[in-house]
């Protein structure tokens, strides 16, 4: 199963990142209601696999974090990123 690890996103973050893709002209258009960060692409993975990563995930604790409105960079997954933004 195609997989990724990805954070939720708090609804004002939501709202402020629906706003950007209607702005930039790259990459697809997602729902408001999908709108998240993904962190990283797991391609196809065993469902054992991602169950057993599932657990240790939960396990995990970080503190919240308001992402930043004045930057936005965009890039191929093989190359760094530019900034478009300030």
């Amino acid at each position: 199963m195609r997989s990724f690890v990805a954070i939720s996103l708090s609804g004002e973050a939501k709202e402020d990142f629906a706003r950007a893709q209607r702005v930039l002209t790259v990459g697809r258009p997602v729902l408001e209601d999908n709108l998240h960060l993904t962190l990283v692409f797991l391609d196809d993975q065993p469902e054992e696999i991602l169950e057993a990563l599932h657990e240790e995930l939960l396990a995990l604790s970080a503190p919240s974090f308001r992402p930043a409105r004045n930057r936005c960079a965009i890039a191929p997954m093989s190359e760094p990123p530019t900034q478009i933004a300030p």
